[in-house]
């Protein structure tokens, strides 16, 4: 018994075999009518048409009627192909029956077409019955069909009324019996010897065409079953890759940060189902936050194991409170411990004081960040030191900088700078600080958003060897309140606890003066997710409300987990044509009403983040 997928896999061809004996039967159909209508004229010579009248339009219908059957359910039925080949194996009989010298290799016919079922069983059960029927109609075509010497003779002398000798031909099923009779009078038995030179010949070479057939059957078949199995196996190692990269990104924080004095967003695009990159960044203490981005050599699956050696060891040594240097140093070691596969890790390290903006940083062999502020960017000037896991002795250098308000740091992997379009030319470090000073965004999301657009325009179609990978960190050195709910399966009756969270964050920061227009906004956005996020199911909302003490700014942040859509990019010509749909009433709102909107789709998730700076006139 085959598996699931092999039987599917023959249903299928069963089905598209049956499709093709249909064509065949068909225009079997088209030249039966062709000869009936020149037998009807007499262009060819037969004895009696009764018998042209009688089986050529019966053959005629069972040939259509497969294509009318073939219309209805028929045609996916296991023993539909049965119908289909015994029909025409019918229509060879009885053609073999009226011209007999004609129709023979019919039958060769009959047996190469069962064989495109790759079916042991259905080749043996039509080649017996091919044989069956060819001798019956070889008999039969003695009596009844066209005069055949090979089946009778050269037949009877006769003599005109001139004396003119000729050869009559027997025409009557009566008057053959009698001459065939009258023959074995004189020794010469015809019935046997139609059996012995004529059907033996003809037994033998349609048994060498059916081994054949049968030898080229189960190959096909085994074909078929090993391809199955190939597919089998490569969908199992997908499985496998697949899972593996969901455990790598789950190794990975995912989320949006908009917290006390920093912003974070961070993507990695792995070029294979996984891949040897990885990013992380988590808080040491109330103060201090690490962040980091790594490269491991290779790729598949070993990279996946290495980068996550790599991860776990630096997030272990990061909080023990050593300078960045030192907790590469340590981490080194681990990696290089049982490292049979020479493997290594280029990563870069830094701690962020969020009270000072004192970052203290150290670079194991990785790419230079970028660091600056609008129109002012530059790439981090550091020291490069050896990669990790290469060597057990590794000596790092600490380095440290005061990064201003308003500054981002960005941490990429060489999967950006070395992207390559269909000519063979790279990315660069020089387009990538050039987009930086040239691009205005006004957040990380819009500034994430422009990046990966820009990079996906310079390669457009070409398949990338390496994984891209960047953190973005934006350093507002200001005092933040940060509040959220999260609604895991969304639901209209759970509006009243998001609005009741909104009113109580305003109040706690003395801006309830917004209330309303904050509500408008939450009340669309949030009944568009329920409404069209999930196509008609329930998925996560989640918002979250910070407010910058110093700049008097509200930030909100709107996520969901449904289908990708960005909301900015609908067209609102006028509050009459607004579609809830398509960015609804809400986003019309969030146009007019906020400083600075922007959407990405970061991890799977759907993010709008909306600034607005509180006024007391709003």
């Amino acid at each position: 018994m085959g598996s699931n997928i092999e039987i599917e896999a023959l249903r299928k061809n069963e089905i598209n075999s049956n499709k093709n004996m249909v064509r065949a039967n068909v225009f079997t159909a088209i030249l039966m009518t062709i000869v009936f209508m020149l037998y009807v004229f007499k262009v060819f010579p037969v004895y009696s048409l009764t018998l042209i009248y009688i089986f050529f339009p019966i053959d005629i219908f069972v040939l259509l009627s497969s294509l009318l059957w073939a219309r209805g359910k028929r045609i996916y039925k296991a023993g539909y192909k049965y119908f289909l080949l015994f029909s025409f194996l019918s229509v060879v009989g009885i053609l073999n029956m009226i011209i007999p010298k004609h129709a023979v290799l019919g039958y060769a016919v009959v047996i190469l077409l069962a064989c495109h079922y790759y079916d042991d069983k259905t080749l043996k059960i039509i080649f017996i019955s091919t044989l069956i029927v060819m001798l019956f109609a070889l008999y039969a075509g003695m009596f009844c069909g066209e005069y055949d010497i090979n089946l009778l003779t050269e037949g009877i002398i006769k003599f005109d009324e001139s004396g003119i000798p000729y050869i009559y031909h027997p025409n009557t099923p009566t008057e053959r019996v009698a001459f065939l009779d009258s023959m074995k009078e004189y020794g010469v038995n015809r019935y046997l010897e139609v059996l012995i030179y004529y059907y033996i010949p003809r037994v033998f070479f349609l048994s060498i065409l059916y081994f054949s057939a049968l030898g080229l059957t189960k190959r096909t078949r085994l074909l078929i079953q090993t391809e199955i199995e190939i597919k089998q196996e490569k969908e199992s190692i997908n499985s496998e890759l697949n899972i593996a990269k969901e455990i790598q990104l789950k190794a990975l924080p995912n989320e949006f940060v908009t917290g006390k004095d920093i912003e974070i967003v961070a993507e990695l695009s792995a070029a294979k189902e996984v891949g040897g990159d990885f990013y992380d960044y988590h808080k040491l203490d109330q103060d201090h936050i690490a962040i980091t981005i790594g490269d491991v050599s290779g790729k598949g699956i070993p990279a996946a194991m290495f980068m996550m050696k790599a991860i776990t060891t630096i997030k272990t040594y990061a909080i023990s409170g050593k300078h960045p240097s030192e907790i590469l140093e340590n981490v080194n070691k681990v990696l290089c411990d049982g490292n049979d596969a020479k493997m290594f890790v280029t990563c870069f390290l830094a701690i962020l004081d969020i009270k000072t903006g004192i970052l203290e940083y150290s670079n194991a062999g990785h790419n230079r960040p970028i660091i600056g502020s609008k129109h002012h960017f530059k790439y981090l000037e550091c020291k490069s030191g050896f990669v990790l896991g290469a060597f057990e002795e590794l000596k790092l250098e600490d380095e440290i900088i005061k990064i201003k308000k308003g500054d981002i740091i960005t941490l990429y992997t060489d999967g950006i700078t070395e992207a390559r379009n269909s000519d063979g030319a790279f990315y660069g470090e020089e387009r990538l600080i050039k987009f930086y000073n040239e691009k205005d965004f006004d957040n990380l999301i819009q500034l994430q958003y422009e990046l990966k657009d820009d990079i996906n325009y310079f390669v457009k179609d070409a398949p990338q060897a390496d994984d891209m990978t960047f953190l973005l960190l934006e350093y507002q050195g200001d005092t933040f309140i940060t509040k959220q709910i999260e609604i895991e399966n969304a639901d209209l009756n759970d509006f009243d606890k998001v609005i009741e969270f909104e009113k109580e964050f305003l109040k706690e920061n003395n801006i309830e003066f917004i209330s309303s227009k904050i509500e408008l906004i939450i009340d669309e956005l949030y009944s568009n997710t329920c409404k069209y996020a999930y196509d008609g199911e329930k998925g996560l909302f989640l918002l979250r409300l910070s407010y910058n003490l110093n700049k008097s700014e509200l930030i909100m942040t709107f996520i969901n987990k449904g289908s990708e859509f960005n909301p900015l990019k609908t067209e609102s010509k006028g509050i009459e044509n607004v579609n809830a749909k398509e960015g609804g009433l809400g986003i019309l709102i969030v146009k007019n009403f906020a400083d600075s909107i922007s959407y990405n789709r970061i991890n799977e998730k759907n993010i709008l983040l909306i600034k607005k700076k509180i006024k007391n006139d709003d």
